[in-house]
């Protein structure tokens, strides 16, 4: 998959619906300028960490856009967080278990009946205290 195809599909992703607009705007922007600097059509696939950390030094990410200053630090993190949540999202998408939720539903685990053999024979309420 292109990578260009693999944002649009991010950002229309229900992941991404659950966060406010100017989130989503923001993440465009990162990740546009992500693409550029490796070039949209490039596959996911072929995308390293290097790259990640290339784009992550460059001057798109770490100078403001009028070329005025440096950006703020947690701006720099920001851009990286979307790249970030942008390749989580492509990692569970080729991985179905990774969408599966595995927390226990909200009454808590379904008991069943435990054999008595497996039962313990005294409880820590029942023991004398000296």
């Amino acid at each position: 998959m292109r990578l260009d195809s693999s944002i649009t599909n991010y950002l229309d992703s229900p992941t991404a619906a659950g966060r406010c607009l100017r989130t989503i705007d923001a993440y465009r922007r990162d990740l546009a300028l992500f693409a550029a600097h490796l070039g949209g059509e490039r596959g996911v696939a072929n995308v390293t960490p290097a790259h990640h950390l290339d784009f992550a030094s460059s001057p798109a990410v770490r100078q403001l856009r009028d070329g005025s200053g440096a950006r703020h630090p947690m701006s720099v993190n920001w851009t990286r967080s979307a790249i970030g949540g942008l390749f989580d999202f492509l990692q569970a998408a080729e991985n179905p278990l990774r969408r599966v939720d595995m927390r226990p539903p909200p009454g808590g685990l379904v008991s069943c009946a435990v054999p008595s053999a497996l039962k313990p024979r005294c409880s820590l309420s029942s023991r004398s205290r000296a």
